[in-house]
């Protein structure tokens, strides 16, 4: 009785090894992060140089909340991009508003 009491437990616990080892691991995408950085730091530039920055907006508008969540792996890399991103939307949007005043 008790032989097999001691093969169900350990059936089992090779159960339950399986079924946690085939979990998918969280992976941070080094890709993400960097696209995401390289495209925040790119937008600030450009707009500093008075250049057209169209088409760095349309790529930023692809990324989801989720892939943002899940691609910035800590908070430095958090802080560079809102920060870069807070900086040059600013400065766009400032220009933005200089075009679009009525000059008397």
């Amino acid at each position: 009785m008790i032989v097999i009491l001691i093969i169900l437990f350990s059936l089992a616990l090779i159960l339950l090894i399986w079924i946690l080892a085939a979990q998918p691991v969280k992976k941070v995408d080094a890709l993400l992060n960097h696209d995401l950085l390289h495209l925040s730091s790119q937008l600030l530039y450009k707009i500093k140089m008075n250049e057209p920055v169209a088409r760095i907006e349309q790529e930023l508008s692809c990324f989801t909340t989720l892939s943002l969540q899940e691609g910035l792996p800590d908070d430095a890399a958090r802080k560079v991009i809102w920060i870069n991103l807070y900086n040059a939307y600013y400065q766009l949007f400032s220009i933005r508003d200089k075009k679009k005043a009525c000059h008397i």
